[in-house]
């Protein structure tokens, strides 16, 4: 464990330590890379702090939204696409279709419910 996280683990499991800041030590940890040991450690804090009685509702609810962004961040869908691709082709088809429908309102070409 890096001489980083070991003091933020210290601070997280200390229960003498005010709850807000064992939480905002868990949110360093998973806030940055970090072994996936680190990680599951904390994760196993949290849902501890969730599931207990003791915690008021603001802690709980912090808990909840640490572990959600951590596990929200493998379910999410890739952001691969670009939005640029194709575009070309998406252009050249509205135009045509522009122009083939200012052609029919010429008369200079019949439309798609013309015989």
């Amino acid at each position: 464990m890096s001489d980083t996280i070991a003091p933020l683990f210290s601070i997280m499991l200390d229960e003498d330590e005010f709850m807000s800041r064992r939480l905002e030590a868990a949110e360093q940890i998973l806030g940055f890379e970090s072994p996936p040991d680190a990680v599951e450690a904390t994760k196993a804090f949290l849902r501890k702090v969730y599931k207990g009685k003791t915690a008021s509702r603001r802690d709980k609810l912090k808990a909840i939204g640490l572990i959600r962004r951590v596990e929200d961040r493998k379910t999410a869908p890739l952001q691969s696409a670009n939005p640029m691709d194709g575009l070309a082709d998406r252009i050249g088809a509205a135009r045509k279709a522009f122009l083939e429908e200012k052609m029919v309102k010429l008369g200079l070409a019949k439309g798609p419910n013309d015989d």
